[in-house]
């Protein structure tokens, strides 16, 4: 799940100000167009002072990392507020370096994995209402009641035959390709 669904779903449970934070210009532009309340660059400089200053002194609640790259979960911790969570969605590979004394464990972050190992059964838990039915069951419904838009998460339509071009343009160009559908009609 990209920054683009991230946002749609957290704009959906009331989230604001909402933030996007990406190194990629295109990816914010995007954001802001569709409604991110603030979009901000780690590469104008120091992007927790940038939040402060557009949240009212405040740092995140919540941060969801959705980059899938190791580095950036340093500054997903430096983004949350003093015992904020911190949900790591993007399946980052490799090694974090990190204080965990300094960025984690003295400011009582709470650090969510959340990994498609960790998606509720098909029936939901006793101990649960939620489940992957119920998951699914929502999100269409939130669909056909118009309150989820995903149309214009797609960036490029492809044939089913353009699978490796789709592959390779999600692989190579991620700052301007956010998904790609592939048509079996085309």
């Amino acid at each position: 799940m990209g920054l683009e669904a991230v946002r749609h779903l957290l704009r959906l449970a009331g989230a604001f100000p909402l933030a996007a934070v990406d190194l990629a210009r295109e990816r914010l532009a995007s954001a802001s167009a569709s409604g991110a309340d603030l979009a901000l660059c780690p590469g104008d400089g120091d992007a927790a002072a940038a939040l402060r200053q557009g949240n009212a002194g405040r740092l995140a609640d919540l941060v969801i990392d959705v980059t899938g790259a190791p580095a950036s979960f340093p500054l997903a911790t430096r983004l949350a507020r003093d015992l904020g969570r911190v949900v790591v969605l993007g399946s980052p590979r490799g090694p974090v370096t990190i204080d965990l004394h300094d960025h984690v464990h003295t400011r009582g972050l709470h650090v969510i994995g959340a990994h498609a190992s960790t998606t509720p059964p098909r029936r939901a838990p006793p101990e649960s209402p939620w489940s992957m039915d119920r998951d699914v069951e929502v999100f269409f419904a939130l669909l056909r009641a118009g309150r989820l838009a995903v149309a214009d998460l797609v960036t490029r339509r492809l044939p089913l035959t353009g699978a490796g071009e789709a592959h390779a343009l999600l692989d190579h160009e991620r700052t301007r390709t956010m998904a790609v559908l592939l048509q079996l009609d085309a």
